[in-house]
């Protein structure tokens, strides 16, 4: 069984057919440079889905189970998550929310509204976790609930959020290594996480993608995971060594197979599929039959209770 935890499969209409402008990872690195009135869609538009994509993706490439969230868009959180809802009960049986708190990103690098976002937060995780049924909270990407840099300060302003979650003990995902959106970039190390797990044991914290195959963010993910068991990787956009060390170094117990599949990344073609090549990072890494079963999906249902 695959069990992929890191989708995202939701996007402006604009981006049903990038095909022609996105083959590789630097075309999609530079698609924001390159083509910015189209990028700029994923701001000005409402989301659409685009599921089933996905789930024929998943049937080609033998994939189970997936875990959905949205990001971008002019949606409100609301809505954002009554789609992401919506795509889960046409696929019970493939598909499980993340819930995508109050992404509300302004499109030049500084969050405007985290006072608000972080007082609406409880309520919107009790709706989510308890109405909805999802498994945890979507990608974080250093926000939307803080503009501090301090950890502490990070810490202090992501107490409401982080006791909410305590209750229903469900995880967290926050963002690591670079992104092809604009700004934020002082987030991207995840050191400062380790403010947060250490306060909040009781609440998983999934780093996601690992430090993205950085080399300098992969050792501060690895640092804050061997300080705190209640942290988590995605292997996301890693390398087949970093995902070797981190086996050897926290256990394949705490690591999950993810792709960051989404209307741009399911474009990339070149050297090969997006699918394969996430796979082939688990199948080159050397670790054991026994960890990479662990890894492809006993991981992800331990830790969302699939």
């Amino acid at each position: 069984m695959i069990v992929e935890v890191h989708c995202h499969p939701f996007g402006p209409p604009a981006y049903r057919d990038l095909r022609g402008k996105i083959r590789s990872v630097p075309d999609l690195i530079g698609f924001r440079r390159n083509h910015p009135e189209l990028y700029r869609a994923r701001d000005t538009e409402p989301l659409v889905d685009y599921v089933d994509e996905l789930v024929a993706d998943m049937d080609r490439y033998g994939v189970d189970k997936a875990l959905i969230m949205t990001t971008g868009g002019c949606d409100s959180p609301d809505e954002k998550d009554a789609k992401t809802a919506a795509a889960v009960a046409r696929y019970p049986e493939r598909l499980y929310g993340l819930a995508s708190l109050g992404e509300d990103y302004s499109g030049n690098g500084v969050w405007e509204n985290a006072p608000a976002l972080r007082a609406a937060a409880p309520e919107q995780i009790a709706d989510r976790i308890g109405r909805l049924g999802f498994k945890g909270i979507g990608e974080s990407h250093g926000g939307p609930f803080t503009t501090e840099t301090h950890p502490v300060k990070i810490a202090d302003d992501l107490r409401p959020i982080m006791e909410t979650l305590a209750d229903y003990r469900v995880p967290l995902l926050i963002a690591t290594g670079w992104t092809q959106f604009p700004g934020r970039m002082y987030y991207a190390d995840p050191i400062y996480v380790d403010e947060i797990a250490g306060r909040y044991p009781d609440v998983p914290i999934v780093l996601t993608k690992m430090g993205r195959a950085i080399q300098h963010y992969f050792e501060s993910a690895l640092i804050v995971a061997m300080r705190n068991p209640n942290v988590y990787f995605d292997t996301t956009s890693t390398t087949a060594e970093h995902l070797r060390r981190a086996v050897e170094t926290i256990g394949a117990g705490r690591i999950m197979f993810g792709t960051d599949w989404s209307p741009t990344w399911r474009c990339v073609e070149v050297p090969e599929p997006l699918y394969p090549a996430r796979l082939r990072v688990v199948r080159e890494s050397g670790i054991s039959e026994d960890d990479v079963e662990q890894v492809l999906w006993r991981t992800a249902v331990e830790l969302y209770g699939l």
